[in-house]
């Protein structure tokens, strides 16, 4: 997929999980750490990115590749207090 902020995709094993899939996308790990009495929360967003399925990026704080920088973390929502 050619242009700005595509989101690149791919057959294979994920990096995640090593489960092989035949829909990976390109994402960047993202850290989470949350909030407590003494500390605030925060995230961290990995620079390099990992091919992951479908299952990884349903469960798991991720950036889309082309979004680092941009736009809420995909997943943090879960770790936040409701």
């Amino acid at each position: 997929m050619a242009g700005e902020g595509a989101i690149g995709v791919r057959q294979g094993a994920c990096e995640s999980c090593a489960r092989d899939d035949h829909e990976l996308v390109e994402v960047h790990r993202v850290y989470l750490v949350p909030e407590a009495w003494d500390r605030p929360g925060s995230a961290t967003v990995v620079e390099d990115t990992e091919w992951w399925c479908f299952s990884c990026r349903s469960m798991y704080p991720h950036q889309l590749d082309g979004a680092l920088g941009a736009g809420p973390i995909d997943g943090q929502d879960r770790c936040q207090d409701r």
